[in-house]
């Protein structure tokens, strides 16, 4: 029978910041079935215009099937460390006097301290901006909240006052014991800058992170400085552009670059004008954040999903586990003897597949083959603790359950005398037993395999 697909939602999906794109680039669509929810226009079947700023928001959610996963990447325009004023805060979040809560600044203080970057922006489509980041974020909250998904993500740039918001404001919601801050940088996923991001998330991830060495250098060509790219020499920029990030102002290019080896169609591209322009921002529903400057890279998304499936296979791993032990309820002798052997196969099959241990042995050569000696306690007393015992290390991956999975289904086909037959022919017990040598050596364990 097939695994059931993996419900996925999410939220501010659309454009180029797509999950179902990376899905399908990894080849996964047969593990997970993604809905996608934003004002783009759709380009999957299951990608709906909807403006996620809405009040009811977990009504509305309720036509669509439960998640096990949500994912969501709210507006962080409001939130931008780029907006920053002076004293700190964006245009119109700032810290209150306790520092313990973000609060809004009125305009005419945003109108007192705005200057350099912010010196052209418009109060009033400033404030309009940060209150639909502001319900935008919660109604995120609240759709995690309230449907509970297995899994979930809130992704927003390193230095977003995003992450001030839910940890100060949002205290209903952040639970700093049960969430993790995830930090990973573009660069380190193909994309030319180093950006960093943060995925604020139910379960702990070792993402990529750390500055690149740029795929471009400088050259001076008829008397001015350009930025060369190193792969394809024609890709070129001026140097003296007022940009924060080098850009690439043609589309053309853009295609162009988005061809090489190095990675730079994945960049921020962003040219921003020498005189500003102030776009009409103020609709009213949610903005669309869909461009090339708010795309996370596609090989940053696989690998937050491969983590997604790791957990599932340790799941599964638990389950075989716990039924094994349900399947051999009576404490006997014979039920006892099954356990013991099947820990001693897949403690040395283990090992010698991957170098890895799965619990610490403390395993005696008997006359019915090797028995755990820590197990035996603990099962006769506790089938929890039982469980507990396992190390469990967190580099084990999907491969390591998988496989565990498939020893231990195949272990519990055997019959408990066929196992017994079976240890007897373990070089460690026969050293061990038939030589009555009666110690434990863990290494001459692992090299019995």
């Amino acid at each position: 029978m097939k695994n059931k697909k993996k419900i996925v939602w999410d939220l501010f999906g659309g454009g180029q910041n797509s999950v179902y794109l990376s899905i399908k680039e990894s080849n996964k669509l047969d593990k997970f079935d993604v809905y996608t929810f934003d004002i783009t226009k759709p380009i999957h079947s299951k990608q709906f215009h909807l403006d996620l700023s809405q009040d009811n928001i977990v009504d509305i959610f309720k036509q669509f099937p439960q998640p096990d996963i949500i994912v969501a990447s709210p507006l962080c325009q409001s939130f931008s460390n780029i907006l920053n004023m002076k004293g700190g805060g964006t245009c119109f979040w700032k810290l209150n006097e306790k520092k313990d809560k973000l609060v809004q600044r009125s305009k005419k203080e945003f109108e007192e301290l705005k200057s350099g970057f912010t010196k052209n922006l418009n109060a009033e489509v400033q404030l309009f901006l940060k209150k639909l980041g502001k319900k935008c974020i919660d109604n995120t909250i609240d759709l995690i909240k309230f449907y509970k998904p297995k899994y979930w993500y809130i992704e927003n740039p390193k230095q977003s006052l995003i992450w001030k918001y839910i940890t100060l404001n949002r205290k209903d919601f952040y639970a700093p014991k049960k969430m993790f801050l995830n930090n990973a940088s573009y660069g380190k996923y193909g994309f030319l800058t180093s950006k960093e991001t943060n995925f604020m998330s139910n379960i702990k991830m070792d993402l990529f992170k750390g500055k690149i060495e740029p795929p471009y250098y400088v050259k001076e060509i008829n008397g001015k400085k350009y930025y060369v790219l190193k792969d394809d020499e024609t890709v070129k920029l001026r140097r003296d552009l007022d940009s924060r990030m080098i850009g690439i102002s043609s589309i053309n290019k853009m295609i162009k670059a988005r061809n090489v080896n190095s990675g730079m169609g994945g960049m921020d591209f962003v040219q921003r004008q020498k005189t500003p322009i102030q776009k009409n921002k103020m609709s009213t529903e949610q903005i669309c954040e869909s461009g090339p400057a708010s795309a996370i890279p596609h090989k940053l998304v696989t690998h937050i999903f491969s983590y997604f499936e790791d957990l599932d296979e340790f799941e599964s791993f638990n389950i075989n586990l716990i039924d094994l032990i349900k399947s051999i309820n009576k404490i006997d002798q014979e039920s006892n003897l099954k356990i013991h052997k099947i820990l001693f196969f897949i403690y040395g099959m283990f090992y010698k597949k991957f170098s890895l241990e799965l619990f610490h042995p403390n395993f005696s050569a008997q006359k019915n083959g090797p028995i755990e000696k820590d197990f035996c306690k603990i099962y006769k007393n506790d089938k929890k603790e039982f469980i507990n015992k396992f190390i469990l290390p967190g580099d084990f991956r999907r491969e390591h359950w998988i496989f565990l999975n498939q020893k231990i289904s195949w272990l519990s086909s055997f019959k408990t005398s066929e196992l017994v037959t079976l240890s007897y022919k373990n070089k460690w017990w026969i050293e061990n037993y038939r030589n009555k040598k009666n110690e434990f050596i863990k290494k001459d364990l692992q090299d019995s395999f």
